[in-house]
């Protein structure tokens, strides 16, 4: 027994690790922050921590960069070392979480930022992602220029393509600025404009757009940007890609139109602007769909109250002869079923399948719901509400004299200085300077052409008194 205590005394025994399950000894152990380089290369590595990749790993994750420089000074860990399960590596979790001490230290070890992860990512996906611009610029200072920089994750998207969807406009700049290739497709067919579009950062479009890449490229369903716009509600993203000339009734694979994605997700505003820029109300895709088609069809109450206040004709067919009325009962949408008979929508119209909306309802399982609509125990709200603000402005209607009293008050006064006009345009501002310029060119001309003519001697007297003056006061000598 004696013997085998010695033996324990003479080979400690490795010590228990917070996160093993046995039981933990009593001896305590410094903190990372306190191991110094003697103290690491006295102990026997294994007597302080077994897992020396699992410490690199979590020390690079918090920012100890001293840890990381002795524990790659003093062991044989490669500095590539990475986990099982995701495949990231040291560089990956310290460009992740923007520790750029720890990214140096690293890439000074001879670490290779081109390694992939299991998602396909780079370190430099991860620091794009994070928005860690000055940890990009080191990053791309150890990548050839390019073709490095435009690694490709599963998704077939580069670091600019993160960039671009995250809105961090530092790190892509510095990517564009570096050679990288800004108009690159993923696997999708969508470039980091689709990707900006959809998460609505106008400053990244704007970008794209001076840098000189197309707006207007297509992904695998025929979309540009402008179409990601108008379908996330992106309002400044779609001003930006207007204001950077991009069309806005470019149809996609199905004809449908920008306006048609923002009537079927009720975006009213992109709705709004889109009709103001070119699209007529009633355009049709290619199944003959107007934007009030897609509205009810998918709910978009707002966008399908808003259209028939403008008065889009409400019972309009489709190719297969369904009326929004048709596409309200199909999808169980008593809302908008109801705003299309506020609105003097037909219950009569048939489709090519002889069948009214309230048999399409029908059919589709929703025969409750619609009959509520029917009945109006449903109600569109904005419908609802117009009717009590007219309600509530014909009982508070003003009486005859307090009528007389507001006109009497407007037409009292009027102001003698003229309302004001419409500023000129660039173009009408030029054309006048050109009209100014020629008629003065014209006069000196005219001036020019002038010979020299004897004038009469002025008679001062003549011209302010008459001719008579001259004569009375005439005296002979």
């Amino acid at each position: 027994m004696d013997e085998f205590e010695d033996e324990i005394l003479q080979f400690p025994q490795t010590p228990k690790t917070p996160w093993s399950l046995g039981r933990r000894t009593t001896t305590s152990y410094p903190s990372r922050s306190e191991i110094t380089h003697s103290e690491l290369e006295s102990r026997n590595p294994s007597a302080w921590n077994p897992d020396r990749g699992t410490e690199l790993l979590v020390a690079a994750e918090k920012g100890d960069a001293d840890t990381v420089r002795l524990l790659l000074e003093t062991t044989s860990l490669d500095a590539d070392f990475c986990s099982q399960d995701d495949k990231r590596t040291a560089l990956h979790r310290a460009a992740g979480y923007g520790h750029l001490a720890v990214v140096e230290t690293l890439l000074k070890a001879e670490a290779n930022p081109l390694i992939q992860s299991a998602a396909g990512r780079t370190a430099l996906h991860d620091s794009c992602i994070g928005g860690f611009d000055r940890v990009v610029k080191v990053l791309v200072r150890y990548m050839k220029r390019g073709r490095a920089m435009d690694t490709q994750d599963k998704d077939g998207q580069s670091a600019c393509h993160l960039a671009a969807f995250h809105g961090e406009l530092d790190c892509f700049n510095i990517l564009a600025d570096k050679g990288a290739d800004c108009g690159l497709h993923d696997n999708l067919m969508r470039t980091p404009g689709h990707l900006a579009a959809m998460r609505n950062h106008p400053s990244i479009l704007q970008s794209l757009f001076y840098k000189g890449i197309n707006l207007q490229v297509v992904d695998s369903q025929g979309r540009a940007p402008i179409h990601f716009a108008a379908q996330h509600g992106g309002v400044e993203a779609l001003a930006a890609l207007i204001q950077c000339d991009c069309p806005t009734t470019v149809g996609d694979s199905f004809g449908c139109r920008p306006h048609h994605y923002a009537a079927a997700h009720n975006h009213v505003n992109c709705l709004r602007l889109l009709i103001k820029n070119g699209c007529h109300p009633e355009g049709r895709d290619g199944s003959g769909r107007t934007p009030a088609h897609m509205a009810a069809q998918y709910g978009g109450m707002t966008c399908l109250h808003w259209l028939l206040e403008k008065g889009i004709n409400p019972n309009i067919q489709d190719d297969q002869g369904y009326t929004p009325l048709h596409y309200a009962g199909e999808a169980g949408s008593a809302e908008c079923f109801n705003c299309c008979l506020q609105h003097d929508a037909e219950l009569s119209i048939r489709n090519n399948r002889d069948d009214t909306a309230l048999d399409t309802a029908k059919l589709a399982g929703h025969p409750v719901v619609i009959e509520k609509a029917l009945k109006s125990e449903l109600k569109c709200r904005h419908c609802l509400h117009k009717y009590n603000f007219l309600e509530w402005e014909k009982a508070n209607q003003p009486s005859q004299v307090e009528r007389g009293i507001s006109h009497a008050g407007e037409s009292a006064y009027v102001s003698p200085i003229p309302p004001a006009t419409r500023a000129a345009s660039q173009l009408e501002k030029n054309r006048q300077k050109q009209q100014k310029l020629a008629a003065k060119k014209a006069s000196q001309d005219k001036k020019g052409a002038k010979t020299d003519v004897k004038l009469p001697r002025r008679d001062l007297a003549a011209k302010y008194y008459g001719e008579h003056v001259g004569d009375i006061y005439k005296l002979d000598f």
